[in-house]
């Protein structure tokens, strides 16, 4: 069973299915750009291609002003789900609400018959021809025929080739025929009278036929006077003498109308679900087994995860690969909501409750929470509960979760909502920034060895002031924590400044001034690392006017620059007191819940296409102080890394090119493979290096991706050696102006970093992973200008992304590289 669209107090756009062996919902996520939230529309399922076709319909909200479509859109089942819009010939039928639609699998076309648009019934019958293009034909029907009608049923009876029409509402009020149309040949209608006791005028009802009684099924709906139907089931005959009886059914079904239905050739039974009565929109999941005793029973509810919230607190449990939601607020109802939630990342959307082994601390509304990775746990500070602020707690995410009072040692920060916390991964401790209320100007420091304890972080500089309300994220390169937005305390007035904390050496605080234009402030933004292309990624406003959502990125590598992103597809409405987490493992980010002139319960997720990779060699003559033998030659080994996002494999070598170097090839037979301890390629490219000439280095370059890439290789003497860029010098043996740090992108075991000192003083070469987690250090004295360090001499490290980070004094200076073993 599979559930598109629908109203639920707010319309929606979401897709559901019901598994009828396992008796489980499951959510799907289906990929491309999804046709506009709409109601009333006519869903048919393609059996040949797997698919659900989807015509007309129209915006709920605007039914009176005349919003509706006559647009088709298939969403394949088959293998990953996808929408995609279909673009038929031919003249099309006009847009429309509460039409009818069947597929015919005979003549493999889509069946639309009657609807309505304001103040008219429509009666027309049409094709869409599925057999190759997608073709329009307007079907001519003689009399007699159904009158035009809306809200009616159609149902498919494969038996005898016809389409059922049941009922609706019409011109005069609803009306409770049924008409067959016949589809082998030439369109003909027939009218079935039956003798017995009918079902009265009826709309906004089901049907469904049971092909193994040889019956149609007529369930729920309003009548003319738009009354409920009685709790009643009427059963036609469909071969024979028409007849129509009310089924006697043990135990009951609510009265329904404006539900969905279907019939269960697995359980030989029809199926309800949703629909309304007495004003409320019911999520209940019916059965009616068939036969001699016809029974009800209620079915597993469908869970629907969190619920719509706001200020809740959110973390990206990797371990366990999941999503866990806990607290938060009801927009505008001040009920805080109860409930420990996970949801799987994988497609399917299978939300689920946790239970702790314990007693859940007191519900809040805007704490702060970060995912403790080495301890498979939620830390979560702060957040109020209508009478008092939380404290530190920490939930352990190991089997069943349970919740423990931290109780931290030292001073404890002043309790507040929507602190910016985030995790300095590098110290392995929690830095709090902010919040409200009361406002805290001063940053916060929760040590998590040897064992929890606050204190205050002493900063200089002139920082933001007192605060709240915006976002803040930790960057482990530049070992900082960037604060973009916020309230001053005393003021309504926000800010779309971006502050920075730079922890190394010590503590201070720095306004920037980014390049382009900003977001518009936001209240409460989401905002999140991205750690593979070193930048901050916010989804914040983007128009006082037009109050769109849009996505933001902040570039963090020099120059600072803001750029707004255009991802393809729709995206979320805009919204904000919901936190944005990256997944790593996917190279994406999540977004679930949050407020704006209504409370979301929905999950977007926004990830990045990585496009074919162009690469680029770029050759320059430098003057050295050492001549290089005038007939070196050698080979340069270039390597495109693979990894859990890129396939070197799909590396376009024809975009390969070395300017002012002739004759070279990049053919197959110039390259091979890698593999990895993690099981991931990397396609190494075997360039020959010409003759260089004399008085001259070479200094490789790439660009990846549009992001460039450097090292210097000094070309041996040795006739035919190798030279490659996982061995690097530093050739230049003067005092350097500024610190440098001389590598290649791609280092081996064995390969050195060339290090040059501006300063006669002790510095120190720090080696961090992209969490920013320290691996390794190296102590310099400083009395040479040129220093190497050998990567292999001093750990061993797995293959991967990491960053060297060069300090002397004030000075500062790191470099991104990658290891492979």
């Amino acid at each position: 069973m599979i559930v598109v669209f629908g109203l639920n107090g707010i319309p929606t756009f979401d897709v559901w299915t019901y598994s009828l062996v396992h008796r489980r919902w499951s959510r799907i996520t289906p990929v491309g750009p999804p046709p506009l939230f709409r109601a009333l529309h006519a869903v048919a399922y393609d059996s040949k291609r797997k698919r659900i076709l989807v015509f007309g319909g129209g915006d709920p909200l605007f039914f009176w002003a005349g919003r509706m479509w006559n647009d088709v859109w298939e969403l394949s089942l088959a293998g990953r789900a996808a929408w995609r819009r279909l673009e038929p010939e031919g003249r099309a039928p006009g847009a429309r609400l509460g039409s009818s639609a069947i597929y015919d699998a005979e003549g493999d076309r889509l069946i639309v018959f009657g609807g309505e648009v304001p103040g008219q019934f429509l009666g027309d019958l049409w094709e869409l021809g599925l057999s190759g293009s997608p073709v329009w034909r307007e079907l001519t029907v003689p009399e007699p025929k159904p009158s035009p009608r809306a809200r009616h049923v159609a149902v498919y009876d494969p038996a005898r080739g016809e389409m059922l029409v049941v009922s609706g509402a019409g011109q005069s009020g609803a009306s409770a025929d049924v008409w067959a149309l016949g589809l082998r040949g030439p369109p003909a209608c027939r009218r079935l009278e039956a003798q017995g006791d009918p079902p009265p005028m009826l709309y906004l009802h089901t049907a469904v036929v049971d092909p193994i009684r040889r019956q149609l099924l007529v369930y729920g709906g309003l009548t003319f006077v738009d009354q409920l139907v009685p709790n009643r089931v009427w059963a036609l005959d469909l071969d024979g003498e028409p007849r129509w009886t009310k089924t006697s059914t043990l135990s009951s079904s609510p009265s329904l109308f404006g539900h969905a239905a279907i019939y269960d050739p697995i359980g030989d039974q029809m199926i309800i679900y949703g629909g309304m009565r007495v004003g409320l929109i019911r999520g209940d999941l019916f059965a009616l087994r068939l036969g001699s005793s016809p029974v009800w029973s209620q079915l597993p509810p469908l869970f629907e995860g969190p619920g719509p919230r706001q200020g809740h607190a959110a973390v990206l449990d990797r371990a366990n690969d999941r999503l866990v939601v806990w607290s938060g607020l009801l927009a505008y109802s001040h009920v805080y909501e109860l409930g420990l939630f996970a949801r799987s990342l994988s497609d399917v959307d299978d939300w689920h409750a946790l239970v702790a082994a314990n007693e859940s601390p007191s519900l809040v509304y805007g704490p702060g929470s970060i995912y403790d990775e080495p301890r498979h746990r939620a830390i979560i500070f702060g957040g109020y509960d209508g009478r008092s602020f939380l404290g530190t707690m920490a939930l352990s995410l190991d089997g069943v979760p349970v919740w423990q009072n931290l109780q931290p040692l030292g001073a404890t920060p002043p309790g507040r909502q929507f602190p910016i916390v985030v995790h300095d991964t590098r110290r392995d401790r929690l830095i709090v920034v902010g919040g409200s209320f009361p406002f805290d100007e001063q940053p916060w420091v929760l040590e998590l060895v040897p064992e929890p304890r606050w204190q205050r972080l002493t900063a200089t500089g002139e920082g933001p002031g007192w605060f709240a309300g915006g976002a803040g994220v930790y960057d482990p390169v530049g070992d900082r924590v960037l604060i973009f937005g916020g309230i001053l305390e005393g003021s309504y007035g926000s800010i779309n400044d971006v502050w920075e904390l730079r922890l190394d050496p010590e503590p201070v605080w720095a306004r920037l001034r980014p390049d382009g234009e900003p977001p518009h402030w936001d209240h409460i933004p989401g905002a999140a690392y991205d750690p593979v292309r070193h930048r901050m990624i916010l989804q914040a406003w983007a128009d006082p006017i037009t109050d769109g959502g849009l996505t933001w990125a902040l570039t963090l590598h020099e120059p600072m620059t803001w750029k707004k992103l255009e991802p393809v597809g729709l995206q979320p409405p805009h919204r904000n007191r919901t936190p944005l987490l990256y997944d790593p493992r996917r190279d994406r980010f999540v977004l679930f819940g949050g407020e704006k002139t209504y409370e979301y319960d929905d999950t977007w997720f926004l990830a990045f296409r990585e496009p074919a990779i162009r690469v680029q060699l770029q050759v320059r003559p430098r003057v050295a102080q050492n001549r290089l033998n005038t007939d070196a030659r050698g080979v340069l080994d270039l390597a495109l890394l693979g990894g859990e996002h890129f396939d070197p494999r799909q590396a376009d070598l024809a975009s390969l090119d070395v300017p002012g170097w002739s004759g070279v090839s990049f053919g197959p037979s110039g390259w091979y493979r890698d593999v990895n301890q993690d099981g991931s390629e990397d396609l190494v490219i075997r360039v020959p290096i010409p003759a260089v000439t004399s008085d001259s280095i070479e200094v490789i370059g790439y660009t990846v991706d549009g992001e460039r890439f450097e090292g210097r290789l000094a070309v041996p003497t040795v006739p035919n050696a190798q030279a490659t860029a996982r061995r690097s010098t530093l050739e230049d043996a003067r005092m350097p102006s500024e610190l440098i740090i001389s590598a290649p992108s791609v280092l081996s075991e064995s390969s050195q970093l060339g290090l040059g000192l501006p300063e006669r003083m002790p510095a120190r070469l720090t080696l961090c992973d992209v969490s920013g987690r320290r691996v390794a250090s190296w102590s310099l004295d400083g009395t040479s200008s040129m220093a190497s360090i050998t990567l292999g001499g001093a750990t061993r490290l797995v293959s991967g992304i990491y960053y060297a980070v060069l300090t002397q004094g004030a000075r500062r200076v790191s470099r991104r590289f990658i290891f492979l073993r």
